[in-house]
This record gives structure tokens, C-alpha cells and sequence, in this order.
């Protein structure tokens, strides 16, 4: 796969998205744009905290090790290689 890139492409995206972003606040109305803000304001701060969910780490030598899976059953066709398994 080859992806060739197109000039102005990111920018159209940006602009693209800053255009709904102001058409959504002009149809908000103030009460609902100070709500936003708050809501925001809150979700900041709580991402702001240093929890983490360290304390529940499994240590990897606890983990057992993967059964090999041999259910399968492989065919080849025209060079390409195909593993087929039961649902």
C-alpha cells in the first residue's frame, strides 16, 4: 500500500474542524457554554491527579504461559499461505 500525501490536506481537516466547533457554540446558548467550561474546568483537574492503578500489577512470572495453539488446519494456493481454524 502506498499513501501519496496531499497538500493542504491537514489544514483543510483543521479548518474543517474549527468551523463546527464555532457553528456548535454559536447554537449554545450562554448558560450552556459556562456549563461546558466547568465540566471542562473539573475534568482537568481530576486528570490533573497522580492516581494510579499501580497497585494492582500482576507480576509477569505469575502469568502462566500461552497453551500452543495446533487446531488449524494450512493450505497454500496460488503462493499464498492460509490458516484456517474452527469458529
Amino acid at each position: 500500500m502506498t499513501t501519496v500525501p496531499t497538500p493542504g490536506l491537514a489544514e483543510e481537516y483543521i479548518e474543517e474542524r474549527e468551523q463546527y466547533l464555532r457553528d456548535m457554540k454559536a447554537g449554545m446558548s450562554g448558560e450552556e457554554i459556562e456549563e461546558l467550561i466547568a465540566e471542562t474546568d473539573e475534568f482537568n483537574e481530576w486528570n490533573a491527579l497522580h492516581d494510579s492503578n499501580n497497585d494492582f500489577v500482576i507480576d509477569p512470572s505469575q502469568i502462566a504461559d500461552a497453551e500452543v495453539y495446533d487446531d488449524y488446519e494450512l493450505s497454500e494456493e496460488e503462493g499464498i499461505t492460509f490458516y484456517t481454524a474452527p469458529a
